[in-house]
């Protein structure tokens, strides 16, 4: 696999971090948007308006962090919009959404899009380490959950979570996971073997993130979900510290210090940088 910025070359993939976990994808001329959450980010000063264009979105969850742009991207684009199954029927009576646009996603389900694979994957929310009422009153004092539909989405979003394997035609893999490395998870990815990374960093320590990448043979990882709550030299102090942590246990891996709304392409073989 090579990675790389120029423009002139034509890749089996090219993908841009937005904010907090929201990433857009894209195989060719088929485009994926992850957990499209950009206007409300307290770290940029744009919004959905950047994404030119969606053919498939992918939720991992209901929180407001991941959904609260999901509304704007439905009407411009009209495209299937891939959940959790639990969360799917909330999404569609919060959005008032056409049903059929709605995919609920059980565990290792696969489907082919034509200009890419979607495989859901079974995950959990991080830990937040309380119990319902507490988790359930946080999201309460959230402006953005303003009705018994949002509050639900938000519920259902502490329960279930789905990571997403996306594989390219030329068999190129990309995993989107932000989960806790538990002993499963790494089994799970190991498994996998995905080729390209976007890996949650805010609970998650770099030695945990640095096994997942050894074990699943990670070839490039794309940190996420930093800013939310940290600010940039925050964060990229504790990429640093992942990427000499990778560096020391999967020496074949790259760790990318992601800058918002910068494209990185990907392809087969191996370049530098």
């Amino acid at each position: 696999m090579y990675l790389t910025r120029e423009t002139h070359m034509t890749p089996q993939l090219a993908l841009r971090w937005l904010t907090i976990a929201c990433f857009e994808v894209r195989v060719g001329d088929f485009s994926i948007v992850i957990d499209p959450c950009v206007g409300a980010s307290p770290a940029v000063d744009f919004g959905a308006e950047v994404i030119e264009r969606a053919d498939l979105i992918l939720i991992s969850h209901g929180h407001w962090d991941h959904i609260t742009d999901l509304r704007a991207l439905m009407e411009r684009f009209d495209c299937p919009i891939l959940a959790g199954e639990l969360t799917a029927p909330s999404l569609i009576r919060m959005l008032n959404a056409n049903p059929a646009r709605v995919y609920p996603m059980t565990p290792n389900l696969e489907l082919d899009f034509g200009g890419a694979k979607v495989r859901a994957l079974f995950a959990r929310h991080t830990d937040q380490r309380a119990r319902l009422d507490a988790l359930s009153r946080s999201l309460a004092k959230n402006p953005w959950n303003d009705t018994p539909e949002k509050l639900e989405c938000n519920f259902y979003g502490n329960l279930e979570y789905r990571d997403y394997l996306i594989t390219a035609p030329s068999g190129l893999k990309v995993l989107f996971w932000g989960s806790n490395a538990t002993p499963e998870q790494i089994a799970l990815v190991r498994e996998l073997r995905p080729d390209v990374a976007f890996l949650q960093y805010t609970k998650q320590t770099p030695e945990e993130l640095a096994e997942l990448a050894a074990q699943g043979g990670i070839r490039a990882i794309l940190p996420h979900h930093m800013d939310l709550s940290q600010p940039p030299e925050v964060y990229q102090a504790r990429i640093d510290e992942l990427e000499a942590r990778v560096r020391e246990r999967a020496p074949i891996c790259t760790v990318i210090h992601p800058r918002p709304l910068e494209w990185y392409q990907f392809g087969l073989g191996m370049r530098a940088l």
